[in-house]
């Protein structure tokens, strides 16, 4: 597998500006120093959303937000003998929010 290397968001929109004054995608390309299916996808992803920033990947939703996960780090700090389970239980009765496992 390739390493994934995005290219700084100032980089991407000087190769829109490139693009957009009609150089070629082959020589932006060489200019930046990417593959030209680099800059082919960067023009595709401007083209369709307007911007140059990458869409959030697919993955699994998150379970909890960040003031939960707060909560959990803090509740499992202050009890340091607790297992996931009973930390699972104090979530619910403080929040009445169930978590899986």
């Amino acid at each position: 597998m390739s390493e994934q290397r995005d290219l700084p968001e100032s980089m991407a929109w000087r190769v829109i500006g490139r693009l957009e004054s009609g150089q070629t995608q082959r020589s932006v390309a060489e200019t930046v120093g990417v593959a030209r299916s680099v800059v082919a996808r960067m023009w595709n992803r401007f083209k369709e959303t307007g911007n140059v920033r990458r869409r959030p990947g697919a993955g699994r939703p998150r379970a909890t937000t960040s003031s939960y996960d707060r909560y959990i780090q803090l509740t499992a700090r202050r009890n340091r003998t607790e297992n996931a389970t009973q930390l699972q239980r104090q979530l619910l009765l403080a929040t009445g929010r169930r978590v899986s496992s």
